[in-house]
């Protein structure tokens, strides 16, 4: 914190630690936001599962990988 004061971009330590709690809040409220919007995406992946709409694991794997190796060799 004495580094940020010694910049003389802050004016207190309050100030320091007030912004670091604005910062936490935001990530926290971030990080909230990320959770439920994966866990709707797993609801909907099992839903299409349950109803056989589902793609082969081993055939995504296999595209991934196929992916992999063209940006390694730089193919698009």
């Amino acid at each position: 914190m004495e580094d940020k004061l010694t910049t003389g971009q802050y004016t207190s330590a309050e100030e320091v630690i007030d912004l670091a709690l604005e910062l936490l809040q935001f990530l926290d409220a971030e990080s909230l936001a990320w959770l439920k919007q994966t866990q709707q995406k797993i609801r909907v992946g099992l839903e299409e599962l349950e109803r056989k709409e589902g793609v082969d694991g081993a055939i995504v794997m296999e595209q991934l990988l196929q992916r992999f190796q063209d940006a390694r060799q730089g193919k698009h």
